[in-house]
């Protein structure tokens, strides 16, 4: 006597589509115009390229801060840390 079976072979679902790609990045400048904050917060300016510390930004009080320092030589950009954990980067501008 003999016994037959069927088999079902079902191939595998086709893998999803790839995600879309990310858009291109700004070609757009960024520009460091104001820093306000709500809270009291320490804000230290360093050179991008190398994280060397420039100086730290005077609390004018409502969320105000200022500073001017001098470098010996063109950063090219800077970054401005808070002690809340916020950083913004920007070109410096010759004057």
């Amino acid at each position: 006597m003999i016994k037959t079976a069927v088999l079902t072979v079902t191939p595998p679902a086709p893998p999803p589509p790839p995600p879309p790609p990310l858009p291109p990045p700004s070609a757009d400048k960024v520009g460091i115009k104001v820093a306000e904050y709500v809270v009291s917060a320490t804000l230290t300016v360093s050179v991008t390229s190398t994280g060397a510390a420039i100086g730290t930004l005077t609390n004018n009080g409502g969320g105000k801060y200022t500073g001017a320092f001098s470098w010996p030589v063109n950063p090219a950009n800077v970054t401005v840390k808070s002690s809340l954990g916020g950083a913004a980067s920007s070109a410096v501008k010759a004057k």
